[in-house]
């Protein structure tokens, strides 16, 4: 059957390649199945008015034009009897292995929002810069709570109680001395100047009051410190953003649903300025979106590949739209079935076996609650044989390491020691100042009431015509504390050593109703765990049986020559490589298909169990 292609180069038809006959469509898959589609032939072979237009493309930019660094849109379509199919819909990249001359250029083609575009887009801008152009917003912007967790400065400490204490006892003497001049009141001798006088001591005493809170609280503040925040973003967002940037939208059931839909991630924190609300704390008590900083320090691609370490997981698009799911997630069933074809000679995925799988967090060394609570951030299998005849010739080797670039956050689950007795000693000094208050407010209540006496000797002596044009003002009564509230509700809070972190974090997060009562969810440390990772993602990498998996990650490899393949077969296979073989499923490494010829080279690996020789060993290091 006579079959015509045809080339569209810019949107116009043109003349094909001198080598369009040897051109195939050669499909390698990556280890997610995506179709990595190019046209071979080692190149295209443009000549005549083809290389003026690619010639003029190059230099264009230098005028005013596209330029090189834009592909050229190319479009090859397959013509047969009246029918028309497009198997490849990509462009030119100029930039890649092209060379270029008036009478032959020689270039490549890639296909569109193909998996090797989003590998180059996504690495070539930062979130950082689609918070410039507003892609992100201080809307996108969560804010983690944290406390501080470290070892206090006692000799400040120390300072500032010996402070509150001499505090204390002027208080207690200034009440005394208005007790005294009370006393004066009564003699009508006395009275005015001992109320004045009284009266001055009172402000001094609520001076005084002030000034013993400030000392608490900074008692507070150099023993405890504050709840503060840090600015973060969840990864579904991050990544539906950056998606958004580039035309996609995301379809995941492992972030949009699930415990992984509270994933955040809280960029290393590398300066912090003085909070503008309180000049004697670094950080922020209250979140700032407009000064602080929550998107992930780094490109699209960098947190793609972070991802698919952490979950196993594949990427692939389909209809503008961005997949990301477990390795082993297959959208649709499969759809080709290889003929039967003999095929003796197979080789295996043994080379593929490693013996030892390790996976782990990052620590922070700015953040020592990484390393003291060490538990969940590795997890390793080792595998060995059953039964064993010659130990030198055990062939278990090899280690698979998956390094993720994210520290765990660590929450808060207790009351420390210092917060304890520091909360003893407000709760105490709550009952002494209140005290003091009492007293205060009694001897305020009855200067009042005698400025009340002399108010209405005033107002009665304007009644008969006296004009006097004053009235003395009475003193406002202090309200009582309750220091202990200043150790809030800190439970389940993030904690930090420091105000300051140099690894990111990534951690599942509760929002509350408001910013102070978001926390780290309760199954926290269970599920955001190395150990919880192998067990739901990674497992399925190993040959060990299970069962789900009862032939593990163990193959046989096969290549077939000269296989009939049309077009559908070539869509079918593109849009899954999963295919049916005999009784089994196999999975299409990668094929060739000549359009002109009508066949394909296909290898393929056919899922076989070679041995369940298999014991594995599993490890919590503890950091011990």
């Amino acid at each position: 059957m006579a079959i015509k292609v045809n080339y569209i180069l810019n949107g116009s038809l043109i003349n094909p390649p001198l080598n369009w006959k040897d051109t195939a469509f050669e499909v390698n898959f990556d280890r997610d199945g995506n179709a990595k589609t190019k046209i071979v032939s080692t190149n295209l072979d443009f000549v005549r008015e083809n290389t003026a237009t690619i010639i003029d493309r190059v230099y264009d930019g230098a005028t005013g034009g596209y330029g090189i660094l834009e592909a050229m849109p190319l479009q090859v379509e397959l013509e047969r009897n009246g029918v028309i199919e497009k198997p490849f819909n990509g462009y030119i990249d100029l930039t890649k292995d092209a060379v270029f001359s008036r009478e032959l250029c020689k270039v490549n083609a890639t296909e569109n929002k193909s998996i090797e575009w989003l590998e180059e887009k996504a690495d070539g801008f930062t979130f950082e810069y689609l918070r410039s152009i507003n892609v992100i917003t201080n809307d996108d912007y969560k804010f983690i709570p944290y406390v501080i967790n470290s070892v206090p400065d006692y000799k400040e400490s120390a300072i500032a109680i010996l402070t509150s204490y001499v505090v204390v006892q002027q208080i207690k003497e200034s009440i005394e001395k208005v007790k005294a001049l009370l006393v004066e009141v009564g003699n009508p001798l006395t009275a005015p100047t001992a109320i004045v006088k009284a009266s001055l001591l009172a402000i001094y005493l609520i001076t005084l009051i002030a000034s013993l809170i400030d000392l608490i609280r900074d008692i507070f503040a150099t023993l405890i410190q504050p709840v503060k925040y840090h600015a973060c973003m969840s990864v579904k967002t991050l990544i539906e953003r950056g998606c958004q940037h580039l035309g996609l939208t995301l379809s995941s059931s492992i972030l949009t649903s699930g415990v992984f839909s509270k994933a955040y991630i809280m960029p290393e924190k590398l300066r912090n300025p003085i909070d503008a609300t309180d000049n004697r704390i670094l950080g922020f008590q209250i979140p700032q979106k407009t000064i602080q900083e929550g998107f992930y320090k780094g490109t699209l691609g960098n947190l793609l590949r972070a991802l698919k370490d952490q979950f196993n997981a594949k990427i692939y698009i389909k209809n503008n739209v961005l997949y990301f799911e477990r390795l082993d997630f297959n959208l649709t069933p499969p759809q080709f079935v290889l003929p039967d074809l003999y095929q003796p000679e197979y080789k295996t995925n043994a080379d593929e076996f490693k013996a030892n799988y390790y996976i782990a967090f990052q620590t922070d060394t700015i953040d020592k609650n990484t390393l003291q609570e060490y538990n969940g951030t590795a997890y390793q299998v080792i595998f060995r044989p059953n039964i064993i005849l010659n130990e030198d010739l055990v062939m278990m080797k090899g280690l698979d390491e998956v390094r993720l670039p994210f520290a765990l956050a660590k929450r808060k689950t207790d009351l420390t020691v210092p917060e304890k007795i520091i909360k003893a000693f407000l709760d105490a000094l709550s009952i002494i100042v209140n005290g003091l208050i009492s007293a205060m407010n009694a001897l305020i209540q009855g200067i009042n009431a005698i400025i009340g006496v002399i108010n209405s000797v005033i107002n009665a002596l304007d009644f008969i015509g006296i004009n006097v044009n004053f009235s003395v003002p009475t003193i406002q009564v202090i309200s009582y504390l309750n220091l202990g509230n200043l150790i809030e509700n800190r439970l389940n809070m993030m904690k930090l050593e420091t105000d300051f972190t140099s690894v990111p974090k990534m951690f599942l997060m509760d929002l509350g109703t408001q910013n102070k009562f978001n926390k780290l969810t309760t199954g926290n440390e269970t599920f955001m765990s190395a150990e919880y990772l192998y067990n739901n993602f990674h497992y399925i990498n190993n040959f060990l049986p299970t069962s789900d998996k009862p032939n593990g990650n163990q193959y046989i490899i096969k290549e077939f020559n000269n296989v009939r393949f049309g077009f559908d077969q070539y869509q079918q296979v593109k849009e899954n490589n999963q295919i049916i073989v005999g009784n089994s499923v196999g999975l299409i490494e990668s094929f060739r298909w000549n359009p002109y010829d009508q066949i394909a080279y296909i290898r393929c690996r056919i899922s076989t169990l070679l041995t369940s020789n298999i014991n594995a060993t599993y490890l919590i290091p503890s950091g011990k």
